[in-house]
């Protein structure tokens, strides 16, 4: 008898648009990506790329946008990868103190950096005890969402069979 956690969920998205009788190209995929992809990827979708968005059209500098997605994720998804390494109740305490970060005004504002130097302090110990890998992932995949989808990857041709399902730490 199998459980929920032996499940496999394949998602398979070609970027060829039924109503239309030429491809689709990339907007057609994340489309469809976001139209049927599992729940969980509300992470990557609304919090990481929607931030991004957010920081950008506010005139934000990028590395701030990117930070801002990067505290926004952590804050409100606690690190599996740190939850492995030291506990559930670890995670959950760096997801509290990368939320009062953002309550401070992240990195742009004078308090916000200073939080953000001293969360950075913490995480960057030389054992990578409290690295916030999995994190780190959503992050990147919310930066491919929104370069694709914002036009700024003028080239990406998504080839399915180059994209990797598990993302390293990501294990949601």
């Amino acid at each position: 008898m199998s459980s929920a956690r032996d499940a496999v969920r394949v998602l398979v998205v070609h970027p060829r648009d039924p109503a239309s009788p030429t491809l689709g190209g990339i907007q057609t995929f994340l489309r469809d990506f976001i139209k049927y992809a599992p729940a969980d990827f509300e992470i990557t979708f609304v919090l990481g790329a929607d931030t991004l968005s957010r920081c950008w059209e506010d005139g934000d500098a990028f590395s701030d946008a990117i930070l801002a997605a990067f505290l926004t994720i952590l804050a409100a998804v606690p690190d599996t990868l740190i939850a492995r390494k030291n506990g559930k109740a670890a995670a959950e305490d760096v997801s509290r103190r990368a939320a009062r970060v953002l309550s401070s005004g992240g990195s742009v504002s004078e308090r916000g950096r200073a939080g953000l130097c001293e969360l950075a302090r913490e995480l960057g110990d030389e054992a990578h005890t409290f690295n916030p890998g999995t994190t780190a992932d959503f992050v990147a995949a919310s930066l491919f969402v929104f370069l694709t989808e914002g036009g700024m990857l003028a080239d990406v041709i998504p080839v399915i069979a180059s994209i990797d399902p598990i993302m390293g730490d990501v294990d949601r």
